[in-house]
C-alpha cells in the first residue's frame, strides 16, 4: 500500500512539473484549447486555481495535485485489494465528474 500511495503522490508532482515545463518553454505561444486543455486539466486539475505566476502558487498547486493523486491512488488500491464496490463507485463518480466538466467547458 505504501509504495502505491508514494507512486501516485509522486505522479501528482511529476505530471504538473512536466506540463509546466512544456507549457512554459515549448508551446508558450500556443493557446490551450480543445483536447489539449482537457488533457492539461485532467492531469493537473489544481492548475485551475493558479491566478498568478509566482513560485509559491505553483508549489501550492503541485502539493494540492499530489494530495488529489494520493486520494485517487488510495481509492484504487482499496478498491482492488479490499472492496470492489469502492472501486466501482469511485470509477463511476470520477467518470461522471469529468464527463460533466468536459460538457461544461465545451
Amino acid at each position: 500500500m505504501k509504495k502505491t500511495l508514494i507512486s501516485f503522490s509522486l505522479a501528482g508532482i511529476i505530471f504538473p512539473s512536466i506540463l509546466f515545463i512544456i507549457n512554459s518553454y515549448v508551446i508558450k505561444a500556443v493557446e490551450l484549447e480543445g483536447v489539449l486543455l482537457i488533457l492539461y486539466i485532467f492531469l493537473w486539475p489544481s492548475s485551475l486555481g493558479i491566478r498568478e505566476s509566482s513560485l509559491g502558487a505553483l508549489i501550492f498547486s503541485m502539493v494540492v495535485n499530489s494530495l488529489y493523486y494520493l486520494v485517487i491512488g488510495f481509492l484504487l488500491w482499496f478498491g482492488i485489494n479490499k472492496s470492489r464496490l469502492v472501486l466501482y463507485v469511485s470509477i463511476v463518480a470520477f467518470v461522471l465528474l469529468w464527463g460533466s466538466f468536459i460538457i461544461a467547458i465545451s
